[in-house]
């Protein structure tokens, strides 16, 4: 779904992000699915390991919902 290509997604991504909404990804599992930061959309952000930052942000007290 953040991945540029013709899917249709790019427009819902972009209008959730105009709203706040912080799309994030892993390096490490970009690696591990064979794709590059140039393969994302502009506004995904790229860490180098998800989980460090997701701690981070659970202990300020943020959320993790997985659907």
């Amino acid at each position: 779904m953040l991945t540029r290509g013709p899917d249709g997604f790019a427009d819902r991504i972009e209008t959730l992000a105009n709203r706040g909404v912080q799309f994030v990804a892993c390096n490490h599992s970009l690696q591990h699915l064979e794709l590059r930061r140039q393969d994302l959309l502009h506004l995904v952000e790229v860490v180098p390991v998800w989980v460090s930052k997701l701690v981070k942000k659970q202990a300020k007290g943020w959320a993790y919902i997985r659907p």
